[in-house]
């Protein structure tokens, strides 16, 4: 219960009577894997030196002056339904976004170490679990033209996602109980 914020924590334990305990089963993933060896896609680049600001919270404009590109920081990844771009950061950030959005645990088998530039762009269809806003209009994914996901990832940034089969971290149940009066 460590990841529920500790207010909602004795809410739930109190009022429902709630235990859990984290497990692992086998499910269904997805496998980050080199789609050809030592070859990456033009979306993926080794991060170089100097290609991103910092962050610094002290600093009190974050916004570029007019005309000027801007800022990219370290470590940052902007995502919308249909695209992602992140600089400087680690193969695991690509990993969480591609879990999230898959509704699948994916585990890297790339092999890549260090930090990456990546900008990808691709049609959502209607099984992602990142979806647009709620009070968005959808638009029929018919006029979306783009890649989907899964191709994308490969003629994009060079690696495919494999399905199979493996242990994921799982929070089990123990206890639940019909809540008490107010």
């Amino acid at each position: 219960m460590d990841e529920f914020p500790p207010m909602l924590r004795v809410l739930l334990m109190d009022r429902f009577q709630l235990t859990i305990h984290r497990g692992e089963k086998e499910l269904p993933i997805y496998a980050l894997v080199m789609a050809k060896k030592g070859k990456l896609g033009p979306g993926l680049m080794k991060s170089k030196e100097g290609s991103c600001t910092p962050f610094d919270p002290s600093r009190q404009t974050l916004r570029p002056e007019p005309g000027a590109a801007p800022r990219l920081f370290c470590g940052t990844m902007s995502q919308n339904p249909r695209g992602l771009a992140a600089f400087t950061v680690p193969i695991a950030k690509l990993i969480q976004m591609l879990s999230s959005t898959l509704g699948r645990a994916v585990i890297d088998k790339t092999g890549l170490t260090g930090n990456f530039d990546i900008r990808m762009d691709w049609t959502p269809d209607e099984t992602q679990a990142f979806q647009f806003p709620p009070d968005a209009p959808k638009p029929a994914l018919s006029d979306l033209a783009g890649p989907s996901l899964f191709s994308a990832i490969q003629e994009q940034l060079g690696l495919k996602l494999e399905s199979s089969r493996g242990p994921v971290d799982v929070l089990i149940i123990d206890r639940a109980e019909k809540p008490s009066e107010n």
